[in-house]
């Protein structure tokens, strides 16, 4: 992050913490912010609106700072086409207003190695 606690442009985060709430990695590009959650299964994966509310608070995330947030589920070949994703508190409430302007993407990742 830079001194305004913002974080810096095409700078691939990778927190080193495992517990951040809704993502594994993020990635700033322009007035976007990239969240990654990485799985290698097809079952039991839940978005939660209260979880993502808690990430965005917690990164400043607001809609002066990003126009577009975006949440990819990247998921392997062999389980892309099974994949499902449930909601544990889905779709947000009003109370949740940067959950709720969140949009998902399911992204078929490269080989296991």
């Amino acid at each position: 992050m830079d001194d305004s606690g913002c974080l810096e442009e095409k700078v691939y985060y990778w927190p080193r913490s495992k517990n951040l709430p809704a993502t594994d990695s993020l990635l700033c590009v322009g007035k976007t912010l990239h969240l990654f959650q990485m799985t290698v299964s097809s079952k039991d994966k839940r978005v939660s609106a209260a979880a993502l509310t808690s990430l965005y608070t917690s990164l400043g995330a607001t809609s002066e700072r990003y126009e577009h947030l975006n949440l990819y589920y990247v998921v392997p070949p062999d389980v892309f086409e099974s994949f499902e994703l449930g909601a544990e508190s889905w779709p947000p409430t009003d109370q949740q207003p940067d959950a709720l302007r969140t949009h998902l993407y399911v992204l078929k990742g490269g080989e296991r190695g």
